[in-house]
């Protein structure tokens, strides 16, 4: 399960700073541009923001991927009580035709 959301995360944050970095190249952003340790300080909260969004969408997709993986065990759960049910109502038609028929 962790790898599942590792690499949901990795693929939406590829994903992510693809779509940032064509827009990067669209829309020049210097109207903020703080220089801070060679790097813009827009950049850096953007970046983190991109984490976050992945991090968010791997967590999301991993609780809804679990709640469909319990619904399915429970249906093949619910599906095997019905046939233990039924085989024993079987049995006990049987027992009791055997014990009508003596």
């Amino acid at each position: 399960m962790l790898r599942n959301k590792v690499g949901i995360f990795l693929v939406f944050l590829i994903l992510v700073i693809t779509i940032d970095l064509l827009t990067i190249n669209f829309l020049k952003w210097d109207f903020l541009s703080v220089n801070f340790f060679n790097c813009r300080l827009i950049e850096i909260l953007r970046l983190l923001v991109m984490i976050f969004l992945s991090c968010y969408v791997a967590y999301w997709v991993s609780i809804k991927s679990n709640a469909i993986q319990k619904k399915k065990d429970l249906c093949l759960v619910l599906i095997n009580e019905g046939n233990l049910i039924l085989s024993e109502q079987k049995e006990l038609t049987l027992f009791v035709y055997t014990a009508n028929k003596q």
